[in-house]
């Protein structure tokens, strides 16, 4: 099956890797906060710079999302609800994940691997729902939801976490320019469905060059990720709608195996480097 963070199951074979980015990026994250800090931060200053990065999040999802989510309501069929029901859940653990980010410290990776079960299971719902449907009546509305949903891979990426989360928008905007262009000036609710998800990946882009410009920014003076495990979201669910007879797609083999997928790690490539993108017989 599709797992959005399946790079981060070979814990046994990136450990010394990440090991060796995690000290790396303690030690820059050690000097910028003595210089943010004048070299004396009181302790209670943490706190707050965390609760104005889960705010903004929470904020740009209230702007944007909120459009997006009602418009699947009234205009979505039982395929669209159902993809709109699992995006609600990937938000909801992405909110939690960023809030124990900006409470804890960089975790181990097992930890991060755990923290991040339910964006995970959120994310790999909303694609199913889209690739056992092809060939449904809103097909261009599940491709924009499903090409777009690997955005949340964000905070598992360094040292561009932006322009990755650009790039999907890139993907689920092929789709959602075909409803652009079929119902522009004729049909407000289907407009306001787009510019509910596009806007929302478009501020997230600009969310993440605030606040996590090269990679999602933990609390160096936090306490224990370990604390939050079990607890970060609750666990997807099934949102599936009701079965439609399957279409058989045939997936190639990612190719490289992890001799590649490490020398892509030393490259400084994006940890989801195996995710769906658009190919050229999808665009259709």
């Amino acid at each position: 099956g599709f797992l959005l963070f399946d790079i981060l199951i070979m814990e046994a074979q990136i450990a010394k890797l990440l090991e060796r980015l995690e000290a790396v990026t303690n030690r820059l994250e050690s000097v910028e906060n003595q210089l943010a800090s004048g070299g004396g931060a009181k302790k209670a200053a943490a706190p707050v710079s965390g609760a104005k990065i889960v705010q903004d999040f929470n904020a740009l999802v209230d702007e944007h999302l909120t459009k997006y989510f009602e418009q699947s309501e009234k205009i979505g069929n039982d395929e669209v609800k159902a993809q709109a029901k699992a995006v609600k859940q990937a938000i909801e653990a992405q909110k939690a994940f960023i809030n124990v980010a900006a409470q804890s410290k960089k975790p181990d990776n097992h930890t991060l691997i755990a923290l991040l079960k339910p964006t995970n299971d959120a994310v790999t719902q909303v694609i199913k729902i889209r690739d056992e449907n092809r060939g449904n009546a809103q097909w261009n509305h599940l491709s924009a939801v499903s090409e777009g949903i690997p955005a949340f891979g964000w905070v598992t990426v360094s040292p561009t976490p932006g322009p990755f989360t650009n790039e999907y928008r890139g993907n689920s905007e092929f789709y959602s320019n075909k409803l652009i262009r079929e119902y522009k000036g004729k049909d407000e609710d289907q407009m306001s469905w787009v510019q509910g998800f596009n806007g929302f990946l478009k501020a997230l882009t600009a969310y993440i060059k605030q606040y996590h410009t090269t990679e999602l920014k933990w609390n160096p003076k936090g306490g224990d990720a370990k604390d939050f495990v079990g607890n970060a979201a609750p666990a997807a669910a099934a949102a599936a709608p009701p079965k439609k007879k399957p279409v058989a797609v045939k997936k190639k083999a990612a190719p490289g195996g992890i001799n590649s997928l490490m020398a892509d790690l030393n490259k400084g490539a994006l940890v989801t480097k195996g995710l769906n993108k658009v190919t050229k017989d999808q665009k259709n």
